[in-house]
């Protein structure tokens, strides 16, 4: 992930809007439609360079840029630029060079652009002398450039020398390593300093697998980098080939759990790279300190104390076009038995990020499991709700809904009933699907209230069939013979279903659900739970024979009505505030292992009385003084 020139203005639904010195995403998109992405590139530092009055020079890599510039296509490009009243700077330059990577690679290698102010923070920290950089995912050079001008500041060096002998970097995109070339040449050329061949500490390569000490052994002698900055690709392994998803399980030894990001080995590497004296810094998604996938990081981080500081955005959404929520975390190898947190949710602290006030956090009160990143009031309350008695998690049965990959396909949501068949429609066309192939459905995302389950007559389309209390998928040629109007339902959808993990994964039936979770209910009263929400809701339903999707089903053999009070009561959400993922607009998850643990206290029949027959603040209260808690609010 890569950088641009951010200015923070305002959030509207918990999303960061920014402003980009008059140049938008679309002004680039309407470029590439008209010209190749080198006769952009090559305008766009003519122009640039004309405009500062920077026409003569012995730059290589420079003039190389500017020798491929049409003319017409830089008139035209230009006169673009006026007519939108685009100002171009470096930064817009570094945002130009990031938006021209192609949409495919980006997915594949996480480039977008890093807030300006984001990369001043991590630069600003991490650079406090005349120190060797590495940036190990440069893309465009945003942190490169940052760290350039912040060394020259402090030691007052030439920038060329500083590129030459401070700077380094590596990044897996040939055409993201020939970019900073060219910003780091423009940059010393701005500041009077011009050399026909820069002596760049540039790679094009794979971080994860280059040999770093060997190719730079001059700064290994002296066990590493002082200063590794940067945001590293934001890359699910599952996205990769499988090749490369076992060379990094085989070489990383944070990689290994689940399905694996990027950014976690990313991270190790980091650590290998400083010295015993050194600091990492790294924009990271803020999931790693609970996610599953992390386990093995946080583990690593945990037995070392390489953990410096956190400084947690919470729920802002920092990255424009991207769904990342982001942290800035500082690691060094120093001795230390606890590190600085901080989580903000305003948009206006990002204005004083040097006055933020942040708080202790001791290493052996952490589980590797999931870090709760609390204070010592708030991590004493976690303790007591967490051990008053037993856990949800041993005294019911959480279990996760169906997975179709399609619930637009197969779920009937209130649909029209013609004698034995519900009508379903597809590309303009209705179709008979037999009654006799469907199932009760509950969508735990849209359910608020029992009575509303209830009376919700949503069915999903059901090609199973139970043999030995299991249930299998109905043969195809059984399922043409028995529910032949479904079947051709199913046939002009095909292609559609096809299209599910990406067409890569092997399905015992081209019609079966994505996943084969979910499909065992048990015929009970259960507990409907979404999977985020943004208030507790914990809802009974009376469909003892529903099977649920988007969310999860609680299965308790107890009295059912007093543990969805309990779940819906002000001490389990501020149970969830506190160890739960954050989402945008106050929503929180309440995925299983972020509910499992709250415990469900002893209670006395006098007790139990009292919870059925109370609701609202006077229930609260009673939860409040039962499980000891203080400052549990809202």
């Amino acid at each position: 992930m890569k950088s641009q020139d951010l200015t923070p203005l305002m959030e509207n639904k918990a999303n960061l809007k920014i402003k980009l010195n008059g140049l938008k995403r679309k002004d680039i998109l309407y470029l590439q439609k008209k010209y190749p992405i080198d006769a952009i590139e090559s305008s766009v530092v003519d122009i640039y360079l004309s405009r500062k009055g920077l026409a003569a020079f012995k730059n290589e890599i420079l003039l190389k840029t500017v020798g491929k510039c049409n003319s017409k296509t830089k008139i035209e490009i230009e006169n673009y630029f006026l007519s939108k009243d685009i100002k171009l700077n470096l930064k817009n330059i570094e945002k130009f060079f990031e938006l021209l990577i192609a949409p495919s690679e980006r997915k594949l290698n996480g480039a977008y652009y890093t807030p300006t102010f984001l990369v001043e923070y991590i630069t600003k920290k991490s650079i406090n002398g005349d120190i060797t950089v590495c940036d190990p995912a440069c893309g465009s050079g945003a942190f490169l450039v940052s760290a350039t001008k912040r060394l020259s500041e402090i030691t007052g060096k030439p920038i060329i020398e500083i590129i030459e002998n401070n700077i380094f970097g590596s990044d897996i995109l040939s055409s993201s390593v020939k970019r900073s070339k060219i910003i780091l040449s423009i940059l010393a050329l701005e500041n009077g300093e011009d050399k026909p061949k820069i002596k760049f500490n540039l790679n094009c390569a794979d971080s994860l697998n280059f040999p770093w000490v060997k190719k730079y052994h001059k700064v290994f002698n002296k066990k590493g980098f002082d200063a590794v900055i940067g945001n590293p690709p934001y890359v699910r392994t599952k996205n990769l080939t499988a090749d490369i998803r076992k060379k990094i399980q085989k070489n990383w030894s944070t990689a290994g759990y689940g399905n694996v990001d990027l950014f976690i080995p990313f991270v190790e590497l980091g650590i290998k790279l400083i010295n015993d004296k050194g600091i990492l810094g790294y924009v990271l998604p803020n999931g790693y300190v609970n996610s599953f996938s992390a386990t093995r990081l946080r583990e690593f981080l945990q037995e070392r104390g390489y953990v410096d500081e956190i400084l947690d955005f919470n729920h802002l959404q920092l990255f424009k076009n991207a769904t990342t929520y982001t942290c800035i975390t500082l690691f060094s190898k120093k001795p230390k038995s606890f590190f600085k947190y901080v989580s903000i949710g305003d948009i206006k602290d990002i204005e004083q990020l040097d006055k933020l006030k942040f708080h202790g956090i001791q290493f052996k009160n952490l589980n590797p499991q999931g870090w709760k990143l609390l204070n010592e009031k708030d991590l004493e309350n976690i303790k007591k709700i967490e051990t008053i008695g037993l856990s949800l998690g041993k005294i019911a049965q959480i279990k996760t809904g169906i997975a179709t990959l399609r619930n637009d396909l197969y779920v009937l949501v209130n649909p029209k009933v013609n004698g034995k068949y519900f009508l379903k429609s597809f590309n303009g066309k209705q179709y008979k699907i037999e009654k006799a192939i469907t199932k009760e459905v509950i969508h735990a995302g849209t359910a608020k209230t029992t009575e509303q389950l209830d009376n919700d007559k949503r069915r999903i389309i059901f090609p199973y069939k139970m043999i030995r209390k299991k249930y299998v998928i109905i043969p195809e040629d059984e399922l043409k013979e028995k529910h032949p109007e479904c079947y051709k339902y199913l046939l002009a959808i095909r292609s559609e279903l096809e299209k599910r993990d990406k067409g890569k994964k092997k399905y015992e039936a081209w019609y079966a659900y994505g996943r084969i979770q979910g499909l065992e209910t048990s015929l009970a009263r259960k507990i409907i739970v979404p999977t985020i929400s943004n208030r507790p809701r914990f809802v009974i339903s009376n469909k003892v024979n529903a099977l649920i999707y988007a969310g999860y089903g609680i299965y308790f053999k107890g009295d059912i009505d007093i543990l969805a009070k309990i779940l819906n009561s002000e001490v389990m959400w501020y149970y969830i505030k506190k160890t739960s993922k954050k989402y945008a607009s106050s929503y929180m998850s309440l995925a299983k292992n972020f509910i499992k643990n709250f415990s469900i206290p002893q209670l006395s029949k006098k007790e139990k009385k009292f919870i059925k027959s109370h609701e609202g603040k006077k229930l609260d209260n009673f939860l409040i003084k039962k499980y000891g808690v203080i400052y549990a609010s809202r």
